[in-house]
């Protein structure tokens, strides 16, 4: 039967108008004190980490890389499907007489054409090389103005100024 007072949730005290006796409500304070605390490390470790990922996370590579790679990729599938480094990168895009092999176009976005031939992403048409090491592909950015000697060019040099290179390597020997 219910006579109106109440009990202590702790200790089972009879209280007069309260949850908790003063005794309890102490204990309880100083244990929730230290939860409180505990969880205020626990919030603030977990959006450190969120933070850290946020800045430390990779980001995305300029427009100029990514087209790079893509042409890259597009000469590698040409030597897969042919045996034969492109002569040329005109030879992504439109089938060269001679090539049984070819599969193309291996560069399909019209907006990085100019004249048949790939341009960087402002427009500026790409160099090709071939030396025994494999194929360079390269942008002379967005100035359009070259800073690098093309001609000297190893795969051990930097491109100059706001130039851009990529090597595409081979393991199995000099290309064809």
């Amino acid at each position: 039967m219910n006579c109106g007072r109440l009990i202590c949730a702790e200790c089972r005290v009879r209280l007069d108008g309260r949850n908790v006796c003063p005794e309890c409500e102490a204990e309880l304070e100083s244990r929730g004190g230290r939860w409180k605390s505990v969880s205020r490390i626990a919030v603030l470790a977990l959006v450190g980490l969120a933070v850290g990922y946020w800045l430390t996370r990779p980001g995305e590579l300029p427009p100029e890389v990514k087209r790079l790679e893509e042409v890259g990729a597009a000469v590698e599938s040409f030597r897969t499907d042919t045996g034969r480094w492109p002569r040329e990168l005109g030879e992504l895009v439109r089938k060269p007489a001679d090539e049984a092999g070819w599969t193309g176009p291996y560069l399909g976005d019209e907006r990085f054409l100019s004249q048949g031939r790939p341009t960087d992403v402002h427009g500026n048409p790409l160099e090709y090389g071939v030396d025994a090491r494999g194929v360079w592909i390269a942008t002379a950015g967005e100035d359009g103005e070259w800073q690098t000697d093309l001609a000297a060019m190893g795969s051990d040099d930097d491109p100059g100024g706001d130039d851009l290179l990529l090597w595409v390597f081979i393991e199995d020997g000099a290309p064809d």
